[in-house]
C-alpha cells in the first residue's frame, strides 16, 4: 500500500487533540522497549475486530535490497484484517485518548506507540456505516501535524463501492530512529511469526479450535517473496497437557457483617495447564480468561503455584482459568 499525504485526501479534517501530545509522549506514556510494540498494538486490534477461523490477518513487511548487496533496508509494515472495520464507534474511541468505554485496561494508548516509533501511521478501512452503506475511512497519524494544526489525527471518509470488501489495513512508514530502522531491516517473517506466537500464546491457546488465519508476507523491491511466507496454524498452538473442572460456591457476609458464609449457589470453573519450554514461556504463569481473551490474575495470590519448583525442569507451566 502506498504512503498517502495530506494533499491526497480531499474533504478531510483534523480531530481535536484533547491532550498535549508532546507532554504525554515525554512524561506519561513513554516509548516501549520493543521495536515490535506498534505491530502488537495493531494485531491486538485485528484480533478484537475478527471472530475466528473465518477471518484472515495478514502481516506484510516491505524492504529494499541494493544490487550486489546482501543487506536490506526497511520500507513499511502493514497489518490487514477482514474484521468489522473502523466504524463510527471505533473511530470515536480512537480520537479520545485514555477513553475507558471499551474497558478500563484498554485506554487507546496504543496509538502513542505508533507516534513514538514512526513518522507516519496510515489506516485505511472499509466498513458498514450506520446507514447500512459501505464507507471508506482513511486516517493519517503523525506528530508532524501537531505544531501546525494542534492535532495528530487527520481523517477522511467517503463512499465505498458495494463490491469493495470490508477490511482494515494499518501501515507504518518511516521509522523515527535509525537503530529501529536497521532492526526492522533484518527482521524476517520467521522472526515475526515467532514473536507473535509468544506474545499471543495465551489467546491462541484459548481459541485454538477457532483461530484466525494469520499469515506473514515479505516484499523485496515491490516483488512478493513467496519463499518467505509463513503462517500460524493450529499445529503451532500447543494442546493442554492437563484439564480439570471444579465448582466454587459463592460466599456472602452474614447479617452482622462479622463473618463470611458459603452460599448454595456455585459456578463451574475450568483450568487448562500447558507445559512449555522457557523459550516460549519464561516463568510459570496463571491467567484468567474470558470471551477468548486472557488477563493477568491481578489481586490474587498464587505464589504457592508460581513460586513452586518446576514439575519438569525443562519447562514452565501456563495455567488458564475460566468460568
Amino acid at each position: 500500500m502506498e504512503m498517502l499525504s495530506l494533499n491526497q485526501l480531499i474533504g478531510g479534517n483534523f480531530s481535536p487533540a484533547g491532550v498535549d501530545y508532546p507532554t504525554v509522549l515525554r512524561k506519561r506514556v513513554k516509548k516501549s522497549g520493543t521495536i515490535l510494540q506498534p505491530l502488537y498494538e495493531a494485531i491486538s486490534n485485528s484480533l478484537e475486530a475478527t471472530t475466528g477461523s473465518e477471518n484472515h490477518i495478514i502481516i506484510t513487511i516491505c524492504k529494499n535490497k541494493q544490487l550486489f548487496s546482501d543487506s536490506f533496508s526497511f520500507l513499511s509494515l502493514h497489518i490487514q484484517d477482514d474484521g468489522t472495520g473502523f466504524n463510527e464507534s471505533s473511530f470515536s474511541r480512537f480520537e479520545r485518548l485514555f477513553d475507558e468505554s471499551k474497558n478500563r485496561n484498554n485506554l487507546g494508548s496504543g496509538r502513542l506507540q505508533y507516534l513514538h516509533y514512526f513518522k507516519l501511521t496510515q489506516i485505511v478501512s472499509v466498513f458498514i456505516a450506520k446507514d447500512s452503506t459501505k464507507k471508506k475511512r482513511t486516517i493519517l497519524l503523525s506528530m508532524d501535524y501537531y505544531k501546525q494544526y494542534g492535532s495528530v489525527i487527520y481523517s477522511q471518509i467517503e463512499q465505498a463501492g458495494e463490491d469493495t470488501p470490508i477490511n482494515t489495513t494499518v501501515s507504518f512508514f518511516i521509522p523515527l530512529c535509525e537503530d529501529d530502522k536497521n532492526q526492522l531491516g533484518i527482521i524476517s517473517t520467521s522472526d515475526l511469526k515467532e514473536s507473535v506466537l509468544k506474545r499471543y500464546l495465551n489467546n491462541f491457546c484459548i481459541n485454538r479450535e477457532n483461530l484466525q488465519s494469520i499469515e506473514f508476507r515479505q516484499y523485496i523491491n515491490d516483488i512478493y517473496d513467496n519463499s518467505e511466507t509463513k503462517t500460524i496454524t493450529i499445529d503451532d498452538i500447543p494442546e493442554a497437557d492437563y484439564h480439570d473442572e471444579f465448582d466454587i460456591n459463592y460466599s456472602t457476609l452474614n447479617i452482622k457483617g462479622t463473618d463470611i458464609e458459603k452460599c448454595s449457589d456455585s459456578e463451574k470453573f475450568t483450568i487448562d495447564a500447558y507445559f512449555l519450554p522457557p523459550s516460549i514461556l519464561n516463568k510459570t504463569e496463571i491467567r484468567l480468561t474470558s470471551k477468548g481473551e486472557s488477563f493477568p490474575a491481578t489481586g490474587f495470590n498464587f505464589s504457592l503455584i508460581t513460586e513452586a519448583p518446576r514439575i519438569d525442569k525443562e519447562k514452565n507451566t501456563l495455567f488458564l482459568i475460566s468460568s
